[in-house]
């Protein structure tokens, strides 16, 4: 029994073994199974104590307090380098403050600015991971018919990334393919690439990041293809991994991890915008992103219950219900979509999807027609023809008010 506190030495020298105290407050243990969509437990300061000087782990002993030491000051540089950082045991000496021995395990102190310094000294700057989880977006090849991974059904390789994504700091959610996802994404949007589909149907989420993957297995190799793409839809880095299950998930979330470690200010930071202009200053029917919203023009509706259909079918790719017929042109529509995010989103999903066909820049057309009939209601819209289109005055967006009905 260690019931008394006692002063033990390490090999090392001079670092101070304390065995029995309760002080020490042991944060971001090691863990061998992690949840898909639980916040990492890191070895980092909490944000709510930003005067927190040491960097805590605590660590098994399975061999000696040595392999110990350096065990757990190798999972915590893992961390903060996002696995960058080659530690060494001298390093762990430098950077060791207290280590307290604990039922069976060390619970360990590192001095910050000093494992700052070491990280430096490897041209590395500490990686403080990510505030949301990435968006995982995975088909699993392995079986007859490819299936879509989601949180509630996890393959062996989605368990396994999640467990090494965690030690890179990386937090992973995955889709719960329910109606809105499987509209939207099937196997086959991860095959061939519709990335512009997969930020549309990550908008819900509120991820910054998206991971898309393909993973099959076959005699004890995966092979894995995977993208990083923004929150917009644009790539950040791809790459394709074959081999062992466990190796390739910590092969593959090393990958992402130092993707996005290494650039932090140039991934997370992206350009500023361009300012886009007052939609109530431009032409009737211009088409195109403007303020808070994306005018487009679409042809084949045929019907009233047609543009209920495309109101249905935009909300089902992650838009507001509040979209608006504005005005008629040489027999289309012209519809206010509101949207705040990347407009390319949006004419990427139209552009690829079965419910359009894109005929132009901002054009489309409605494929799903319920038949050919009169559209009342349109009397007091604007509307112009080929021969009329040279002149209109602007038009504001139609009120509530209107002789349309309100879809």
């Amino acid at each position: 029994m260690l019931g008394l506190s006692r002063v033990f030495k390490l090999s090392l020298g001079s670092v101070l073994i304390l065995v029995g105290s309760s002080s020490f407050a042991a944060v971001g243990a090691v863990e061998a199974e992690v949840s898909p969509t639980s916040a990492v437990e890191s070895a980092l300061p909490a944000n709510s104590a930003p005067q927190t000087t040491t960097y805590q782990v605590e660590q098994e002993i399975t061999t000696t307090v040595d392999d110990a030491l350096l065990q757990g000051f190798s999972a915590l540089t893992a961390k903060l380098s996002a696995g960058a950082y080659v530690p060494t045991m001298n390093d762990a000496g430098q950077a060791l403050s207290v280590a307290e021995l604990k039922e069976g395990k060390l619970a360990l102190s590192f001095d910050k600015a000093t494992l700052e310094e070491l990280l430096s000294a490897q041209g590395v700057h500490a990686w403080q991971g990510l505030n949301n989880p990435i968006m995982v977006w995975m088909t699993d090849l392995s079986a007859t018919v490819p299936s879509l991974i989601s949180g509630q059904q996890m393959s062996p390789f989605a368990k396994s990334l999640n467990h090494s994504a965690d030690t890179y700091q990386l937090r992973l959610m995955y889709p719960l393919m329910d109606l809105d996802d499987v509209t939207q994404v099937n196997p086959q949007t991860i095959e061939r690439g519709e990335d512009a589909v997969l930020a549309a149907a990550s908008a819900r989420y509120g991820a910054d990041y998206i991971l898309a993957a393909t993973v099959e297995s076959a005699q004890d190799v995966t092979s894995v293809s995977w993208t990083l793409l923004d929150k917009n839809g644009k790539e950040i880095s791809k790459a394709s991994l074959d081999g062992v299950g466990a190796e390739v998930a910590t092969l593959m979330a090393g990958d992402v991890a130092r993707t996005l470690a290494a650039a932090p200010g140039k991934i997370a930071d992206t350009e500023a915008e361009p300012v886009l202009p007052d939609v109530t200053q431009a032409d009737a029917f211009a088409l195109g992103p403007y303020q808070g919203l994306v005018r487009v023009r679409i042809a084949g509706v045929q019907s009233l219950s047609d543009i209920g259909a495309i109101k249905r079918t935009l909300i089902i790719y992650g838009y507001e219900d509040t979209v608006q017929v504005t005005a008629l042109s040489d027999g289309a529509l012209i519809m206010a979509i509101p949207s705040s995010s990347d407009p390319a989103i949006l004419d990427g999903t139209m552009a690829r999807a079965q419910d359009f066909t894109k005929e132009g820049p901002w054009t489309y057309r409605w494929l799903k027609s319920s038949g050919s009939h009169a559209l009342p209601g349109f009397g007091q819209m604007q509307a112009r023809s080929s021969s009329t289109a040279a002149s209109v005055p602007p038009l504001t967006l139609m009120p509530e008010t209107s002789t349309l009905p309100k879809l």
